[in-house]
């Protein structure tokens, strides 16, 4: 089947003025937020995914669903400004645990780096962790129809995936990437965003031939990968591979592989920086395809987001109309 699509290429480069009156949202956002902790057990595959899910403490209507993959040696309790701030906004964002690739993995390692690298190249992680994705979202399925707090409340209609790092990767291959010829895509992904996410190390034309849903693609200029062989040059080979979606690249300038992480503001002060406009753009975008609000869209693709980055970062799109 052929495929035929007007693709309208812009490119932001930031003004002077990093202003955060112009910000989308208030941060934090109006709603109290809530956390509850689940220990699910996929009996398929004989293996329990921890999950952390942020939500608006009273949940007075259907909310989308944002779902957030971890970091090689991450844990469900990181990222937490994320789901913190998106629940906050009225979504409801899910975090789960992937073992083999978690913190716990690496408890007594002799040597941590190697061992986070071998479990990178391990390809029963890259297989289970978005078969992880699709349990969770099976899970969830249950809770919106018996569980007290979330029954009838999970818009299972409108859910994003985002991740970092291995999580990028996560996201990317579970949206559709392709794999070594192996299908883990989960059709219910209405949206992603990969933070940091790898260049394949097997190159092929149609590489992402197979996702065809909306992208925010993030990185920084100094984000070369601490345990893979991507270098910060390299992580906008996903936007330019991609064809069949719309897309978009935040690229950050100065920013190192672990400005998404939420690291401790004393560790680098520009880290608050990067998270708010992290926080700020992902929130528009996932409003824009989520709840589809017209103002996300004319803030986000416009003048809005550019102008709030300021100095900070650079944005990219390429958009299927």
């Amino acid at each position: 089947m052929r495929f035929r699509a007007l693709v309208m290429t812009l490119v932001f480069v930031a003004g002077p003025v990093v202003a955060q009156e112009k910000a989308w949202r208030a941060d934090p956002g109006p709603s109290k937020v809530a956390t509850v902790r689940f220990e699910w057990k996929d009996a398929k595959r004989d293996r329990v995914v921890p999950v952390r899910i942020y939500h608006p403490k009273d949940l007075a209507e259907t909310a989308p669903l944002v779902i957030f993959s971890h970091g090689t040696g991450g844990s469900r309790d990181g990222y937490a400004y994320l789901g913190n701030f998106w629940a906050s906004h009225g979504y409801i964002s899910v975090h789960p645990q992937h073992a083999g690739s978690d913190t716990q993995a690496f408890v007594g390692a002799a040597n941590l780096m190697e061992a986070m690298k071998k479990a990178i190249a391990d390809p029963k992680n890259a297989v289970e962790r978005p078969k992880d994705v699709s349990f969770v979202l099976d899970k969830l399925a249950e809770l919106n129809k018996d569980d007290a707090t979330f029954k009838g409340k999970l818009n299972l209609g409108a859910v994003a995936l985002g991740g970092h790092s291995f999580g990028a990767h996560t996201a990317m291959v579970t949206a559709g990437q392709w794999m070594g010829g192996l299908d883990v895509r989960d059709k219910r992904i209405r949206a992603i965003i990969p933070m940091s996410a790898p260049a394949p190390k097997v190159k092929r034309d149609d590489a992402y031939a197979g996702i065809s849903v909306p992208v925010l693609l993030m990185s920084g200029t100094l984000d070369d990968s601490p345990l893979g062989d991507t270098k910060a040059k390299d992580r906008r080979v996903p936007f330019d591979g991609l064809t069949f979606c719309d897309r978009y690249f935040i690229n950050f300038e100065g920013g190192d592989h672990m400005i998404f992480s939420g690291r401790a503001k004393s560790e680098r002060k520009q880290d608050a920086e990067y998270q708010r406009c992290i926080k700020q753009s992902s929130l528009a975008f996932l409003d824009m395809y989520l709840k589809h609000d017209a103002k996300a869209a004319a803030w986000f693709t416009g003048k809005g987001l550019p102008d709030y980055l300021g100095k900070l970062a650079t944005v990219e799109s390429k958009l299927i109309r």
